[in-house]
Formats: C-alpha cells, structure tokens, sequence
C-alpha cells in the first residue's frame, strides 16, 4: 500500500498524484468510521479493492503465468487503482493519512520504529511505503507492529481494520496450506490468494460503509470544495439506496453506473 504527497498545486495535478490530503480541523485521523465526512473514504477504498479483486481474477486465468510478467502487471494495476480511487475523491481533506513529516527524523522513528513502514521524498513528492507483508515460511506478518500502527494512520480506524483482515485471511491461508504439506505458490496460485484476501477486506468494508452512511441522513461534511460538494450530493443518493430508503437508483446515482473492463 502506497501513499503519496505532493505540493499545493493546479487541482488536475493534485487530483492525479497526491493520495494524502490535508487534515480538516478537528477531524482526527483513526477515529471512528461511523461519521458522515468518511463515507467517501470508505467507498474510494472500496472502489480500489474491488478493481484490484478483479484484476488478481484476470491474472490467475492466464495460461504459464510467469513471475516476471505477474509483477510487471501487479505494478501497473495497482498504480492505475490508486489514480481511479483519487479521482473519485479529489481533493477531500477528511481521507488524509496521519504520517509524520518525513523531515523530521525523530518524528518518524518514534512513530514508525519496527512497521517496515518506510518514506523517500523525490522531486518534491513523499512517497509511502505502507504495507503490510506476511512471511510464507512462518505464515505470520513480517512486522506485527505495523498492525498496530496502522489503523490509527488511516482515515478512519475500519479501513485499516479491512487491510488487517485482508492479511489475516493470507496468514490463516498460509497456515492451512502449511498444515497440508503444500510448497510455494505459483504466480496463478498467489493471485488467487489475493482474490480471497480482497474478498475478506471487502466484507469489512462493507460494514463500516453502512455505519458510516447511517449519519448522513443526520448530517453533511462542511466544505467549501465543489468536487467534495457534488461527490456528498452523490453518495446522498446512494445512502438512501443503501440504508433501503429508496429502491431505484437514479441516473446520476454511482451506484447505476457500471464498471467498464476495469474489474470494478
């Protein structure tokens, strides 16, 4: 898992590079998923599991996968999944995640000291390392610290809870291969861990999702940004649809609109 930072810059450029945003006052990173102001996050990271659930399902049905060519297309679909869940969030100050300046060495050791989690900064763009690794010898994560680090650096403390269940399938995957006597995965073999793994992140997202759109019926995010204004009219629509308020999407609604050979 990647997260970017770029400078203040033309919208369009922003939009497209930068995955960290600037914290809304008063809005602590972490906290509950269950507020209005984090349904965009939430379905932003639905949105990215879902397209890369089914990118892992195209990949495992390809014939001689080799190792080289499976990296070569993991790289570019998970770059690609982070542009697509960008735009779908813009610029939204409420989906920052809480890392420290990487300027400040004493800062990051603190916070950081034995996640794996690392940062290099080039050309004026922060880029983060956040991921979570498990190990297919001891089928247990190579850092269990980040564990703990990591929901309270996202958004909203469920979406990192959806990463941790995304790896604990992996690591009770592993074990029951282990307890069978099975060797090393093969390219198809990983992807199709990887279905399941984004299946189980999904589960999780889908709860928090629904505890976070309960509160819209009650409440809007102040804000004074037009893309965030139109995507809240948006998920208005598709609150009401999924709390069963409404039984038909409307056209503009997200949720009439289909995905387009993107795996989504």
């Amino acid at each position: 898992m990647r997260r970017r930072r770029v400078p203040a810059g033309p919208v369009l450029g922003v939009v497209l590079a930068a995955t960290l945003f600037a914290a809304a006052p008063g809005r602590a990173q972490g906290g509950s998923c269950a507020e209005c102001c984090k349904l965009p996050c939430i379905e932003a990271q639905i949105w990215e599991a879902k397209y890369m659930k089914g990118f892992y399902q195209r990949l495992a049905a390809i014939p001689g996968l080799t190792q080289e060519e499976y990296e070569r297309r993991e790289l570019d679909a998970k770059q690609l999944s982070s542009v697509m869940s960008r735009l779908y969030l813009g610029v939204n100050p409420s989906c920052k995640w809480d890392t420290p300046d990487p300027r400040d060495p004493t800062a990051w050791r603190a916070r950081f000291t034995g996640t794996g989690f690392s940062v290099r900064e080039q050309g004026g763009i922060e880029e983060w390392d956040l991921t979570l690794k498990v190990d297919p010898e001891t089928c247990a994560l190579t850092h269990p610290r980040a564990a703990e680090v990591l929901p309270t650096i996202t958004p909203c403390e469920g979406i990192g809870r959806a990463t941790l269940a995304h790896e604990q399938k992996h690591i009770d995957d592993c074990l029951a291969r282990r307890k069978r006597g099975g060797g090393p995965l093969t390219p198809a073999q990983n992807a199709r861990d990887e279905v399941a793994g984004y299946e189980a992140e999904l589960k999780v997202l889908a709860q928090i999702r629904l505890a976070a759109a309960a509160p819209c019926m009650k409440e809007s995010c102040e804000t004074t940004q037009p893309q965030f204004d139109r995507a809240s009219r948006l998920f208005e629509t598709d609150i009401r649809l999924l709390l069963g308020i409404d039984k038909k999407p409307v056209s503009k609604s997200p949720l009439k609109r289909k995905p387009k050979g993107n795996g989504r």
